[in-house]
């Protein structure tokens, strides 16, 4: 499943067209609109992926960011959260107060 990011949902006609068209070439020919305001794409072959990925690119949209795949959560993550240390400040939280004290 491939899932494409649309910021506040907005997709243009072209990139519709391109998305529409991918689906029924590579995937199982049924687009399908998210509740999260985006597209997926199910039943992508592994072999077909950089070809879907960079057609999605190409027309000026991204998929990076669609499905948690974001530094945010990796850096949290490594704070130590998982390791039961919820009374320290994790990585991520000591990042963005040293950004906000620097703006």
């Amino acid at each position: 499943m491939l899932r494409l990011k649309s910021p506040a949902g907005e997709v243009t006609p072209e990139l519709y067209k391109v998305v529409d068209d991918l689906c029924s070439e590579y995937g199982q020919n049924d687009l399908r609109a998210t509740t999260r305001q985006c597209f997926q794409i199910h039943g992508i072959l592994k072999g077909n992926l950089k070809t879907v990925i960079s057609s999605i690119m190409n027309i000026g949209s991204s998929t990076v960011g669609a499905c948690g795949d974001v530094v945010r959560w990796e850096a949290w993550r490594k704070g130590g959260r998982e390791r039961g240390r919820e009374g320290e400040r994790s990585e991520l939280e000591c990042y963005v107060s040293h950004r906000s004290e620097t703006v």
